[in-house]
């Protein structure tokens, strides 16, 4: 599903539905080891369809306050676009590919 230019995430369960299904065990993984304390706080990259890009990459990352009963009450989260990092790091693996094959050649 393609995220449309005007939209505002509310939770990561929202997220999902426009995350790259490639994406989707590493985004569910990432969330359940961190309410389970296993991971002090969430991070994760994912792939969004966009209908103004082909690719759109974000950085999450939060952290879930939980109760004295090990449930979470709330999470503080942070979103970063980081499609151009994303870009620059396929540009630099294409460039070093092609030197490798250059002095194989």
């Amino acid at each position: 599903m393609r995220v449309p230019a005007d939209f505002q995430c509310k939770n990561l369960i929202e997220l999902e539905h426009f995350a790259h299904p490639k994406d989707i065990p590493g985004l569910k993984s990432a969330m359940a080891s961190h309410l389970q304390v296993e991971a002090d706080v969430f991070q994760v990259e994912i792939r969004l369809d966009s209908e103004s890009a082909d690719e759109v990459w974000l950085l999450l990352n939060g952290k879930a306050q939980i109760n004295p009963s090990g449930e979470p009450t709330r999470a503080i989260r942070a979103v970063a676009g980081i499609t151009a990092l994303k870009l620059a790091e396929r540009q630099i693996a294409i460039t070093m590919q092609s030197a490798q094959s250059a002095n194989c050649a």
